[in-house]
C-alpha cells in the first residue's frame, strides 16, 4: 500500500510539473503572439512623435511629414512689452503691417490681469517724431504688435517714466 500512495505522489508530481511547463509555453505563446500586434501601433506612435519633435525643434521641416507649419499667436503690445523695462516706456513698438511709423511709449496704464489696458505714446515716422504731443495708442489690444529694436530707446534714461496699475 505504501508503494502506491509513493507511486499516486509521483503521479500527481510530474502532473504538476507538465501544468507548470504547459502554462510556460502558453505565457510565452501569448507573448509571441501579442507582440506582432503591437508593432504597428509602436511604429504608429513613433512617427507621430518624430513628427511633433522635428516641427517643433526645427524652424524649416526636414522630412516630407513635418510639412505642417506652427501658427504661432501673435502679441498684443502689453504682451510685447511686458519683458522690457518699466514695461516699455521709452521704447519703440509697431504694428507688425506698419512700415515706417512708430510709437514710442510715454504712458502705459494697465490693468491688473498685466495684459489689457491703455497706452500713450509718441508717433514716429522713420525714427523722427511726428507730434510733440503724445496720444493715447489705438489698437492695443489687437494681436499684431511688435518691438522695434533698431530704433534708438530712451527707456534707461527717462526718468519721468510713468506706469500705472488699476
Amino acid at each position: 500500500m505504501a508503494s502506491n500512495e509513493i507511486a499516486k505522489l509521483e503521479r500527481e508530481r510530474e502532473r504538476e510539473r507538465e501544468r507548470e511547463r504547459d502554462s510556460n509555453v502558453c505565457r510565452q505563446q501569448k507573448c509571441d503572439r501579442w507582440s506582432p500586434t503591437f508593432l504597428p501601433l509602436i511604429f504608429y506612435l513613433y512617427q507621430k512623435l518624430h513628427h511633433l519633435f522635428a516641427v517643433y525643434l526645427h524652424s524649416e521641416p526636414q522630412c516630407p511629414d513635418c510639412l505642417t507649419k506652427i501658427k504661432r499667436r501673435k502679441k498684443n503690445l502689453f504682451e510685447v512689452v511686458q519683458f522690457l523695462p518699466n514695461w516699455g516706456v521709452g521704447y519703440h513698438v509697431a504694428k507688425a503691417h506698419w512700415d515706417e511709423i512708430s510709437y514710442q511709449i510715454t504712458k502705459i496704464n494697465l490693468y491688473k490681469s498685466g495684459t489689457h489696458g491703455k497706452a500713450w505714446g509718441v508717433a514716429h515716422k522713420d525714427g523722427t517724431p511726428i507730434a510733440e504731443a503724445p496720444k493715447k495708442i489705438s489698437g492695443v489690444h489687437k494681436r499684431c504688435w511688435k518691438y522695434i529694436a533698431s530704433l534708438p530707446s530712451s527707456g534707461d534714461s527717462d526718468p519721468s517714466a510713468e506706469v500705472q496699475t488699476s
